[in-house]
């Protein structure tokens, strides 16, 4: 009695864990692996400036109506080159003059409408704005997650 009581917890437990969805003989697909890398949503700006070290740099950028605002500087070199400096959601890269705005697992199909303002000593040095269609993405291959959504803007 004691054996049939733990064989059909076995059955039981296998069951709950989906173990029977892998089975040898094929009665479903083929087990399916996934990846554990990670991603965020996000829009790349290509700036038409040359974005440069130590230069404090005031930058608003959006999607929609969700904007962020910060303030970047890429410190001077002091072990090795710094090519890029992040601030909240918005990253400034000087060795590919683009600046990125993070959107977190924000679901973007669609069309959508992007922004960037960029000021060097309170002058504005880029001002657009453009509709963007985000590309979809799945790092992990398909079917597994996470999605994310990624647009690139060259200005």
């Amino acid at each position: 009695m004691i054996r049939v009581l733990g064989a059909l917890g076995l059955i039981v437990v296998l069951a709950a864990c989906d173990a029977f969805s892998m089975l040898p003989w094929g009665t479903q697909s083929s087990p399916h692996l996934c990846t554990l890398i990670g991603c965020d949503s996000a829009v790349i700006f290509q700036v038409p400036v040359d974005l440069e070290v130590d230069i404090a740099y005031d930058v608003e950028a959006c999607v929609d109506d969700v904007c962020e605002r910060q303030v970047l500087r890429v410190p001077l070199p002091a072990d090795g080159p710094f090519t890029g400096t992040t601030q909240g959601s918005i990253s400034l890269f000087i060795d590919t003059d683009t600046i990125t705005y993070t959107l977190g697992d924000r679901e973007l199909p669609g069309d959508h409408h992007a922004r960037l303002t960029v000021r060097r000593d309170g002058d504005p040095i880029v001002e657009d704005e453009t509709d963007v269609q985000f590309a979809r993405t799945q790092p992990n291959g398909p079917g597994c997650e996470p999605v994310c959504w990624i647009a690139e803007v060259i200005l």
